[in-house]
């Protein structure tokens, strides 16, 4: 296991195209809509979704990258 667990989870997930579909089908499942920009959610706030539905913690995320740079 890395040393950056929750970076290596995030690496993983990042370039799978399924992962859309996936999305917008927990978006439906959880009520949520997809809207024409100008009504959609904030752009901070679906990015804050799409972290919480990889089953990624942004600030453990924060937390390694902190620590990867002290590193150097």
């Amino acid at each position: 296991m890395s040393k950056y667990p929750e970076c290596d989870k995030l690496n993983e997930v990042a370039n799978v195209q399924s992962t859309l579909i996936q999305f917008t089908e927990w978006l439906e499942e959880k009520g949520y809509e997809v809207v024409p920009f100008e009504k959609s959610t904030p752009v901070h706030k679906l990015s804050e979704l799409v972290y919480e539905f990889m089953g990624i913690d942004q600030k453990k995320i924060e937390a390694e990258r902190r620590e990867m740079l002290a590193a150097m």
